[in-house]
């Protein structure tokens, strides 16, 4: 029952770096998120997850907000979202698949049309095989797109890289090796597309009618309760009031969406161009979308050949790779060329 005398004190070493914070009160804590790792007296928080095998039952799904490294594979079923950048060992099944920087698929990603795959930045994978993809820059395919539904917010630079149906939407510049159909499945690549800001178009047009109408019935029923004999109840000048400032509501609204779409349109003048160029084949069956044209090929055609469009938005062929193109292809024996239709 005696009390023994705790030992004294001695001063705790403790080395941190900018991911801890000390507080006056002696309290240590995280200034990033991330993973703890206590190396004596070294401290501090990783912003890094590795995992040596799968996404799978064992790890389950992983949200992590810095890099993730993931040696083996992800699969099916399984979620892995990396707020930083991501690196993949081996092969994507049909898994949710997201980054908030740059992504590297070494094993690439076979998807079955159930499996998606979102990176912020740029991408470099192996091959894509039934992915819904989208890359806010650029994609650096080294193999194949098969039966994929891809969207490029910049380039998408694949020299070595043939593509099997499926959809391809790129911004700008387009390089591939081989583009051809599949059994089932056509193949499309539409060039100039900046999937967002044509969305936010679009909205934006069919917004004015709908506010040109509300303007204009709010008119007619205001000009009818102006034209009405004697004075206004009270119900009636409050009604009066509410359709003035409806009727100017809707009228102030569609001056600036219409400076709206103005800045959209020049903003894909800037960030979208048509640029496509095929150093092998380009295959009969395959659709083009390049701005106001549409090009459904009929007739092979050997590469190197770039496609782009003239001053007045009318395809171009040229043959050759390079700053200097070399002489025109004359597109008319191998595609049929109509208007593209609006959406």
């Amino acid at each position: 029952g005696k009390s023994i005398n705790a030992a004294e004190s001695r001063p705790f070493p403790l080395d941190v770096d900018d991911s801890v914070r000390i507080e006056p009160d002696g309290s240590v804590v995280a200034a990033v998120a991330g993973i703890v790792q206590w190396d004596p007296p070294r401290l501090r928080i990783r912003q890094q997850m590795r995992i040596a095998g799968y996404v799978d039952f064992a790890s389950g799904n992983v949200n992590f907000p810095g890099d993730v490294l993931v040696e083996r594979g992800v699969r099916d079923r399984f979620q892995l979202a990396a707020g930083g950048s991501l690196t993949v060992g081996g092969l994507i099944e049909a898994a949710v698949v997201s980054c908030g920087r740059d992504a590297w698929l070494l094993g690439g990603m076979a998807a079955k049309d159930q499996g998606s795959l979102r990176v912020r930045r740029d991408c470099r994978t192996h091959y894509l095989n039934s992915v819904n993809a989208e890359v806010g820059r650029d994609l650096y395919p080294t193999r194949e797109l098969v039966n994929s539904v891809v969207t490029v917010g910049r380039d998408l630079i694949g020299p070595k890289c043939s593509m099997t149906g499926g959809r391809l939407a790129v911004a700008r510049r387009c390089v591939l090796e081989v583009v051809c159909n599949s059994k089932n499945i056509p193949t499309e690549i539409e060039l100039g597309s900046v999937p967002g800001l044509r969305t936010l178009g679009r909205t934006a047009q069919q917004l004015i009618p709908r506010l040109q109408i509300r303007a204009d019935r709010a008119a007619a029923d205001l000009a009818t309760l102006k034209a009405a004999t004697g004075k206004l109840t009270h119900a009636q000048a409050e009604h009066l009031t509410e359709l003035e400032y409806a009727a100017s509501q809707a009228k102030g609204r569609i001056g600036p969406l219409q400076d709206r779409i103005l800045r959209i349109s020049d903003l894909l003048v800037r960030h979208g161009a048509i640029d496509l160029t095929i150093l092998g084949c380009l295959h009969a069956g395959v659709r083009i979308i390049a701005g106001q044209s549409t090009l459904t090929f009929t007739a092979d055609v050997q590469g190197p050949i770039r496609l782009t469009v003239d001053v007045h938005g009318q395809p171009v062929c040229t043959e050759g790779y390079g700053i200097n193109p070399g002489p025109c292809v004359d597109l008319a024996p191998l595609a049929q060329i109509a208007r593209t239709p609006e959406e």
